[in-house]
């Protein structure tokens, strides 16, 4: 099963990451951390089962059982109000730290990882994360 890491950078209004693994290297954009208040934060760090979601309100992929949340998927949106807790993807961030080509990034993502399930692994950046 592929890996991928999400690499984040905790801001005042809002979380911003590195997606990569094998094949994949997109930029995130979430909800800030506030303690994993539903619809609010961000979630919280370490390792979860993605699934390919046909179902939900997106259809892309949902994180899988995730601490005190529910319907926490990926998809796309270019700005941090555009998500409820869920992870936005982008191909870049501005200036601003909100991201950009999310349609073009969330297409590529199920072009690459297609209907296969996923391990998510959310950390903390470290400097060279970012570089």
């Amino acid at each position: 099963m592929r890996v991928l890491t999400l690499a984040r950078s905790y801001l005042e209004h809002k979380t911003v990451g590195i997606l990569s693994g094998k094949g994949v290297e997109f930029k995130t954009l979430e909800r800030p951390w506030l303690n994993n208040t539903p619809n609010s934060s961000c979630i919280p760090e370490g390792c979860y089962i993605v699934k390919r979601d046909k179902a939900g309100r997106f259809q892309y992929y949902a994180v899988q059982e995730v601490p005190n949340r529910s319907a926490i998927e990926f998809h796309a949106g270019n700005f941090v109000e555009h998500s409820q807790g869920c992870i936005l993807v982008g191909e870049g961030l501005n200036r601003e730290q909100d991201l950009v080509n999310s349609n073009n990034a969330i297409n590529k993502m199920v072009e690459i990882i297609g209907d296969n399930d996923f391990i998510l692994n959310i950390r903390a950046a470290n400097k060279d994360d970012f570089s």
